[in-house]
């Protein structure tokens, strides 16, 4: 029940996850330069709602701050553009509903919203992603505050250990 992207792997234990690409609700306006991750899964049992981002950045530079601030920017745009994304659902705007009915299921308003960012590195740029994830927390913070989220920057190797559904 689950995909590979950027040579990460995800198998999800029930059929309560998509990926907002291939939503029609996400398609209308992906081409006004609004970004997604790239799935979600619902946990109902826990009623937990993650949008997870999956990166390969083994043969990428990141070492250069430069390079690294614009790895950051993307994974904030790709978060901010999709709790935008859960919030019209939440709200029942027209796209909103569209989704909801992409999806075929609800996400309560009561559901905690978890974004992950799951990211393949070297381990030579343990520290670089160091640098990513506080760079990250620090910008996405105001977010996590006004709307109670959660959020990490972890790599695919803590990932495993961490999630049953991350392979």
């Amino acid at each position: 029940m689950g995909f590979t992207e950027s040579n990460i792997t995800l198998d999800f234990p029930d059929n309560k996850w998509f990926r907002f690409e291939d939503k029609s609700a996400y398609q209308q306006l992906s081409g006004f330069s609004f970004k997604e991750m790239d799935a979600c899964w619902y946990d109902e049992a826990n009623q937990t709602f993650y949008l997870i981002e999956l990166k390969d950045f083994t043969s990428g530079n990141i070492e250069n701050q430069e390079n690294a601030t614009g790895r950051v920017h993307n994974l904030l745009k790709k978060s901010i553009d999709s709790l935008q994304m859960v919030l019209a659902h939440q709200l029942t705007t027209d796209i909103g509903n569209e989704l909801e009915q992409n999806m075929g299921y609800t996400i309560p308003t009561n559901t905690q919203l978890v974004f992950i960012s799951i990211i393949d590195i070297n381990q030579s740029q343990r520290s670089d992603l160091g640098f990513i994830r506080d760079t990250y927390k620090n910008k996405f913070k105001a977010y996590e505050k006004l709307f109670n989220l959660k959020s990490s920057v972890i790599s695919y190797e803590n990932a495993k250990q961490r999630f049953t559904w991350v392979n």
